[in-house]
């Protein structure tokens, strides 16, 4: 609340607010203000930057990255074949989603070395691919 208590400290207020509102859209206080700014009294005023767009996710290189990588490959061996093709399905769809749940559920059953998986998130973070690659502790 403001601290208006009675109709008395309404009209107080709402005076205020009025000679507030004149006095900063008055030509006097405009030209007064130009003229401080022409005297050099105050810096030009620059809107911030918009933040740059983020990049969009690179899938081919992030898809030959991971095919070129032996720690990959030798992990994808170790998989049964209808979940290494999953796997490779849901990263030729470009589905991020499908390929964090796959992948989830795979380490559950196949864990990859820690610094496998580091490997794989560098990768995936310079491609900007939104997976986490992680060791998932099996159960």
């Amino acid at each position: 609340m403001i601290g208006i208590s009675t109709p008395d400290d309404l009209t107080h207020y709402l005076a205020d607010e009025a000679a507030i509102a004149a006095y900063s859209t008055s030509p006097a206080t405009v030209a007064e203000l130009q003229a401080a700014y022409d005297a050099g009294h105050w810096e030009e005023f620059f809107p911030p930057e918009p933040e740059p767009e983020p990049a969009p996710p690179n899938w081919s290189d992030f898809r030959l990255t991971l095919m070129v990588d032996t720690g990959f490959r030798d992990w994808a061996a170790t998989l049964p074949a209808d979940w290494r093709e999953d796997l490779k399905l849901a990263a030729i769809a470009t589905n991020a989603t499908a390929l964090q749940g796959i992948y989830d559920h795979l380490a559950t059953y196949y864990p990859p070395a820690p610094a496998a998986a580091a490997e794989w998130q560098a990768i995936a973070t310079e491609n900007h691919i939104s997976v986490v690659f992680s060791q998932v502790e099996s159960d």
